[in-house]
C-alpha cells in the first residue's frame, strides 16, 4: 500500500515512544517520510524491533538537537505538554501536528468518537457491537485496543474510536459523522494544569 509514497522526501520527527508514538512512526515510514523517534524513557524491545523493522532512526533515555533536524513535529498522545523539548520545538517555529491530525486523512471510513472521563472504553465496545449486527464492517480502535494509526489505509464501514483528552488536545481537523461524550471529571488535572483546561 501507499507504493506511491506521498510523503517522500519529508523529515518527521516524533516525539513519544509510546504505543502510539510508535505507530505514527510507522505510519509515517510507510508513507515514504524519513523518520526519527526520540524519547526521554527507554523502549521495550519490541517497540525497537518495531521501529528496526520499518527502518525508524530513534534515540533514548533523552532528546538530542536531532529532533529539530526535521520539516514537522509528530506528537504521541501521552507525550507531556509542557515537556520542555516540546516548548523548544514551538520556539524554532517547527510545526507540530498531534496523532489524530496526522493518522485521520489516511482513514477510510466513517469515524465515530467517544471520549469522556468515564465510561469510554464501554460506550465504544457498545457501539461498535451494535454496528456488527446490523451488519456493518467495523473497526473498533484507540485507547481501548490499537492506536487508529494501526489501521490508516484499510477500508471499513466504521471506525469507532476511543479518544483520550491527551488525544484530542492536538486535534483540529477530525472528519468525525458523530462524537460522544460520556461524562466530565476532575481527571489528569496533573497534565492539564487544571479542571478549567
Amino acid at each position: 500500500m501507499w507504493e506511491d509514497k506521498p510523503l517522500a522526501g519529508e523529515r518527521i520527527t516524533v516525539l513519544g515512544g509510546g504505543v502510539s508514538g510508535i505507530s505514527l512512526a510507522c505510519l509515517a515510514a510507510k508513507l515514504g517520510a524519513d523518520v526519527f523517534l526520540s524519547d526521554a524513557r527507554v523502549l521495550s524491545a519490541d517497540a525497537e524491533k518495531k521501529l528496526a523493522d520499518h527502518g525508524v532512526a530513534f534515540e533514548t533515555e533523552g532528546h538530542s538537537a536531532r529532533v529539530f533536524e526535521c520539516d514537522r513535529v509528530l506528537v504521541g498522545s501521552g507525550f507531556p505538554a509542557q515537556a520542555d523539548i516540546l516548548s523548544e520545538v514551538q520556539m524554532r517555529g517547527l510545526p507540530v501536528v498531534g496523532e489524530l491530525d496526522f493518522v485521520s486523512p489516511w482513514l477510510q471510513g466513517k469515524l465515530i468518537g467517544i471520549t469522556g472521563s468515564n465510561g469510554k472504553t464501554t460506550t465504544t465496545s457498545l457501539l461498535g457491537h451494535l454496528l456488527r449486527c446490523l451488519g456493518h464492517d467495523v473497526a473498533i480502535v484507540g485507547n481501548i485496543v490499537s492506536p487508529l494509526a494501526e489501521i490508516a489505509g484499510e477500508r471499513h464501514d466504521f471506525i469507532v474510536a476511543e479518544f483520550s483528552s491527551f488525544q484530542l488536545y492536538r486535534a483540529h481537523s477530525l472528519p468525525l459523522v458523530g462524537a460522544i461524550v460520556t461524562n466530565l471529571a476532575p481527571d489528569h488535572i496533573d497534565w492539564r494544569g487544571s479542571y478549567e483546561n
